[in-house]
């Protein structure tokens, strides 16, 4: 990927507790990273700078979880694939929904070479 090359930024917003408040064993975590980075060549996971969430459903008292980011660059978007992902996620962190979001960007190079990021197709 050069300079000025349209990629996506794909972001997971995952909680980092179950609904009764005990945090999600290592190994889910540590299993989504490597699902990532070998299909994407890459990931990176901000999760040990948990952020928090707050969602209020209608009219309804706010709800408050820590949650932590996970992302991937790719430069297509197989939206398939990534609802595959999300709702084997919702199922097994226990989730109604598991927040994913996928954004345009402009990869910035200064050296005109492929970096990491590659094509991703689905295996």
């Amino acid at each position: 990927m050069t300079t000025g090359d349209a990629a996506y930024l794909v972001q997971l917003v995952l909680p980092v507790h179950d609904n009764a408040g005990k945090a999600f064993p290592d190994a889910i975590w540590e299993n989504l990273k490597d699902r990532l980075a070998e299909k994407f060549g890459g990931v990176t996971a901000y999760r040990h700078a948990p952020a928090q969430g707050v969602w209020a459903p209608s009219g309804k008292k706010r709800n408050a979880e820590d949650v932590f980011m996970v992302e991937v660059m790719s430069t297509v978007l197989e939206k398939d694939w990534w609802a595959a992902l999300q709702a084997d996620l919702e199922r097994t962190l226990a989730q109604e929904h598991v927040v994913m979001r996928a954004i345009a960007l402009t990869a910035i190079n200064h050296k005109q070479q492929p970096c990491f990021l590659r094509y991703a197709h689905t295996r």
